[in-house]
């Protein structure tokens, strides 16, 4: 991973080990999401034309489609965003909802 992303990452507190996860099944998770985006955030804009780092809510995501769009994630992705991460915060970007997912399956019990 470039040293870019890492810092990226650590700031947004993802943990070390997942800091180390392969640049594909990063790369992978972002297309996961930005799938999820397309289907359920409502956007004005088209999502491929936005960056990882693009404010949702500027693009025009509102709160209900926020909603909507965490509960296709935890679908998609087979887990649930606690009480502590239903901030706006979490869901602005790609980077954000990434950082955030990555620290949740980290975190999973095995």
């Amino acid at each position: 991973m470039s040293q870019v992303n890492a810092i990226s990452l650590s700031s947004a507190g993802v943990p070390d080990e997942v800091l180390q996860a392969a640049p594909c099944e990063v790369a992978l998770r972002k297309v996961k999401i930005r799938q999820q985006i397309t289907a359920h955030a409502r956007l004005s804009l088209d999502i491929g034309q936005l960056s990882d780092s693009a404010d949702l809510y500027d693009a025009g995501m509102t709160s209900h489609a926020t909603v909507m769009l965490m509960l296709a994630l935890e679908n998609a992705f087979g887990l649930e965003f606690p009480d502590n991460m239903l901030s706006r915060s979490v869901f602005e970007s790609v980077d954000s909802i990434a950082a955030a997912i990555a620290s949740l399956q980290s975190t999973e019990p095995l």
